[in-house]
């Protein structure tokens, strides 16, 4: 698995078709940070930023998504959202269907948590579990 292909698969497995920017990174983060190791990563190099971690790379990978066909973003700054679009989630699946169903249920469960939480809450939530992951923040909430 590389980058684009984790990044295709945990954003298919979303309860709403898009992801904000917090969303997207929190996401690629749990996933690299806690099964990562286990599915061939880790694939970002996250480091606390502003809003907890961050990486420039999974941005990166995203429009090397959108290069080629499989995703698309609409919207700028904090109304920016990222998805994958039909040609994206039929890959998807299949690299969903290669990997250990653990961690793609894994997967679908952090992309389901990232999205039911408001920015306050998910960058709390975050701060509250990595803690070295607020040195950074200018996140006052």
């Amino acid at each position: 698995m590389n980058q684009q292909q984790l990044l295709l698969a945990a954003l298919a497995s979303g309860s709403h078709d898009d992801f904000s920017p917090v969303q997207l990174q929190k996401l690629m983060f749990l996933i690299d940070r806690n099964i990562g190791p286990a599915i061939g990563g880790p694939f970002f190099k996250f480091a606390p930023y502003d809003y907890g971690p961050f990486d420039v790379g999974v941005y990166h990978a995203f429009g090397a998504l959108e290069m080629m066909g499989l995703a698309e973003s609409f919207g700028s700054g904090k109304e920016r959202r990222y998805r994958v679009n039909e040609s994206g989630r039929a890959m998807a699946v299949d690299v969903l269907n290669r990997i250990h169903p653990e961690y793609s249920k894994y997967i679908a469960e952090v992309a389901h948590f990232v999205q039911r939480l408001s920015f306050t809450a998910l960058v709390s939530s975050i701060y509250k579990s990595y803690p070295e992951m607020k040195v950074n923040s200018v996140f006052r909430g």
